[in-house]
C-alpha cells in the first residue's frame, strides 16, 4: 500500500497565486439535484434596510429565526458529493457531440474535479479527497459527507444570503439549491476543469459576488460607516479569526474567479449590525497582505506552488496500475494508495455514475 508525505516547506516564495488565471467554461443550476445549463438559481442582491432603523438592529434581521425549520444538505456515505457535475457535462456532451469547437470539447482535460480540492490544499483544510485514474483522466471528489455539521452555523450564513436576494419574507428550509461556475485552468501544463459554487451577481457590472456573514464581538462599526479600511480594522480586533477567514476566503474567490465580496457583520446574537462591499482585489487583498499574520500572507503567496506540488506526486504514481488513492490534508499532505478491490470498487460505484463512466470512456 504506497504512501506518500508531501511537505508543506518553502524556502521562499516561489510562484504567486495571483499568476494563476482561470476561465469561465460554463455554468449550471441546481434546483434540489435537477441539474439545467442556465442561471435560474443565481440572484441579484441588495443592500438596504428593510426593518427598523435603530442601531442595534438597522436591518432587523436576526439571522437566527427560524433556524428550527431548516435542514443543511449532507451526503448518504456512498453518495457522490460531484454527482451534479458529472450530470452538468453528460448534458454537456450531449448538447455539443456534433460540433467541433475546443471550448465545448471535454477530451482536452485530463483533471475533472471540484473546486475545494485546490482551495483546501491552499489552506491546508482537514479533508480528504478520492483520486481516480480512468482513461487517462483524473477524477478527484471529496470524501466528506457533510453529516455532523453545525446546523445552525450552515443556517444563518444561508439565511443571510437568502435576505440579500430574496425577498425579506423568503423561508429559508435548506441548501440544495445552488448556482455552480465551471471552469478551466492550466496547472503544470495539465488542463483541469472544476465547479465552484457562486452566491450571488452584481446586477450592474454582471461580476460574481462571494456573501459572507462573520462575528464581532467588540468595536461593531456603525451600520452608517463607509470607511471600508476602518470597517475592515473593526472586525480584526473584534474576531481573532480574521486573518484564517480572510486568507480562506481570498483562496475561494480567486479559484472560483470572484470579484466582490459583502460581507455582513453580525453580533453575538447573530443580528447583522453592518453590511458592506468589498472589491477582491482593491480592498481585501491590499488589507490582507499589509495587515494579517505573516503565516497566512505566506501561505496565500506559495499556494500555487503547494498545488503544483500535490499534483506532481499525484502523475507520477496514480496510474493504470494503482488507479485509486486517498489525499488526506491535516495534520500532513498524505496520498495513500486504496488497494483492496471491494473498496475500490465501492469509490469507485460512489464517485462514478454510470452515464459518466460511459462519458469518460468514450474520450480518445
Amino acid at each position: 500500500m504506497p504512501e506518500f508525505k508531501i511537505s508543506d516547506k518553502f524556502d521562499s516564495i516561489i510562484e504567486s497565486l495571483d499568476n494563476l488565471h482561470n476561465n469561465e467554461f460554463g455554468f449550471f443550476s441546481d434546483h434540489n439535484g435537477d441539474i439545467k445549463i442556465d442561471k435560474s438559481e443565481l440572484n441579484p442582491y441588495t443592500i438596504k434596510p428593510m426593518i427598523g432603523k435603530s442601531f442595534t438592529n438597522p436591518f432587523g434581521w436576526n439571522t437566527k429565526l427560524g433556524n428550527n425549520s431548516y435542514t443543511p444538505k449532507s451526503y448518504k456515505p456512498n453518495e457522490s458529493t460531484m454527482g451534479n457535475f458529472l450530470d452538468y457535462m453528460i448534458q454537456i456532451s450531449n448538447t455539443n457531440n456534433n460540433t467541433n469547437n475546443d471550448k465545448n470539447n471535454l477530451q482536452s482535460f485530463k483533471i475533472f474535479s471540484q473546486s475545494s480540492f485546490f482551495q483546501y490544499i491552499s489552506v491546508k483544510r482537514d479533508s480528504e479527497f478520492y483520486i481516480i485514474y480512468h482513461n487517462k483522466r483524473f477524477i478527484i471528489m471529496n470524501a466528506e459527507t457533510r453529516i455532523g455539521q453545525n446546523s445552525l452555523m450552515s443556517y444563518t450564513g444561508i439565511r443571510f444570503e437568502d435576505l440579500l436576494t430574496h425577498d425579506i419574507n423568503h423561508k429559508t428550509v435548506n441548501n440544495f439549491s445552488t448556482f455552480q461556475s465551471v471552469l478551466e485552468i492550466k496547472i503544470n501544463g495539465i488542463k483541469c476543469l472544476y465547479n465552484a459554487e457562486i452566491d450571488s451577481i452584481n446586477s450592474k457590472s454582471g461580476k460574481y459576488t462571494e456573501i459572507k456573514m462573520i462575528l464581532c464581538k467588540s468595536n461593531i462599526p456603525h451600520a452608517k460607516t463607509k470607511d471600508k479600511l476602518h470597517i475592515l480594522s473593526c472586525i480584526q480586533n473584534g474576531n481573532s479569526y480574521f486573518d484564517s477567514f480572510l486568507f480562506r476566503l481570498l483562496i475561494q474567490c480567486k479559484f472560483a474567479n470572484i470579484s466582490n465580496v459583502v460581507i455582513g457583520i453580525r453580533d453575538q446574537s447573530f443580528t447583522i449590525r453592518n453590511i458592506t462591499e468589498f472589491s477582491v482585489e482593491n480592498d481585501l487583498l491590499p488589507f490582507f497582505l499589509k495587515k494579517c499574520d505573516d503565516y497566512y500572507c505566506n501561505s496565500y503567496l506559495q499556494s500555487t506552488s503547494m498545488i503544483k506540488r500535490v499534483l506532481d506526486v499525484i502523475k507520477l504514481n496514480v496510474n493504470e496500475k494503482s488507479p485509486i488513492y486517498k489525499l488526506k490534508i491535516v495534520p500532513d499532505y498524505v496520498l495513500k494508495s486504496i488497494d483492496e478491490p471491494s473498496e475500490r470498487k465501492r469509490i469507485m460505484d460512489t464517485v462514478f455514475t454510470p452515464e459518466f463512466k460511459t462519458l469518460l470512456e468514450s474520450f480518445v
